[in-house]
């Protein structure tokens, strides 16, 4: 079979899930990634025989996509702020706005000329910790997360950009958390959707990413917020910076407990989108 060919099989046999335009993108990736060629490289192909070991993998892969698997825990691979990065079940895929709350923290910090301690809670993949360490060099990395199998694909995910961190497997709403800094950047990508919108979620993400990474309960929709922002009272540096991702409508709600809590500023900015999806907050 030929490369095109396969192309053609492979966007209309997922057309049905995804609509004509996004099988597209997602056949490229899953050509890409089988035959470890650079994303957006793909027209730059020069064979044009599939191998029968390339046509095996390819189609294996595909009858995983055909069944709603997100082409990213197909491949295990998502690319996050121009790094590549291991992705399993266990981490939600890393998203667009998360690598614009990325790309305001290293903007921010990058004239800083003294070593920084840096934490993120709820790591995840450690794709934050990845685009910023990467970015912002000779600091030390800090991060959390309540899932064990998401801290060992974090180190592992900082071990492959040539990064180190110090990770912890802790509740943050249930445990203290021994890491014994003040930290100069705290960042969070905290679980933010109430259960109650669970039905406006896309399908594919219901189904395969961590429920434990998406939702919070409807009466109480910025717990994690509220924890983080008492945390960072106590452990953020006299000058330090606490960054968030959140729900654009509770900014408000987390910028006044902020405020209640001490802190004297608290910025909010759009996403690509138009959102008001970012936070910054200092004392």
């Amino acid at each position: 079979m030929t490369v095109n060919e396969f192309m053609e099989l492979a966007k209309d046999s997922i057309s049905s899930l995804y609509g004509k335009e996004e099988s597209a993108l997602i056949a490229i990736i899953l050509l890409e990634d089988t035959l470890g060629i650079e994303p957006g490289k793909a027209s730059r192909i020069k064979k044009n025989q599939l191998t029968t070991s390339e046509l095996d993998i390819l189609n294996e892969r595909l009858v995983k996509l055909k069944s709603g698997i997100p082409v990213q825990y197909v491949t295990s691979t998502a690319w996050f702020y121009g790094m590549k990065l291991e992705v399993n079940n266990s981490v939600l895929i890393p998203r667009p706005e998360t690598e614009e709350l990325a790309d305001i923290i290293i903007k921010d910090q990058r004239s800083v000329n003294r070593s920084l301690n840096i934490l993120d809670i709820g790591c995840g993949s450690g794709c934050l910790l990845v685009a910023v360490g990467a970015n912002l060099k000779n600091h030390s990395l800090f991060g959390l997360d309540i899932s064990e199998n998401a801290v060992s694909l974090a180190r592992k995910n900082l071990k492959n950009q040539g990064l180190n961190a110090a990770f912890e497997v802790t509740d943050i709403l249930k445990d203290e958390v021994s890491l014994n800094e003040m930290f100069d950047i705290i960042m969070s990508n905290p679980p933010y959707i109430p259960f109650k919108e669970s039905h406006l979620i896309d399908k594919q993400v219901l189904e395969n990413e961590p429920h434990l990474a998406l939702f919070v309960p409807d009466d109480d929709p910025v717990i994690f917020y509220r924890k983080i922002v008492d945390f960072a009272y106590n452990n953020l540096s006299e000058s330090g910076t606490l960054y968030f991702e959140s729900n654009p409508a509770y900014t408000d709600l987390i910028c006044e407990m902020a405020a209640d809590r001490g802190f004297k500023y608290c910025e909010v900015s759009k996403d690509m989108s138009g959102k008001y999806r970012f936070l910054k907050i200092r004392s």
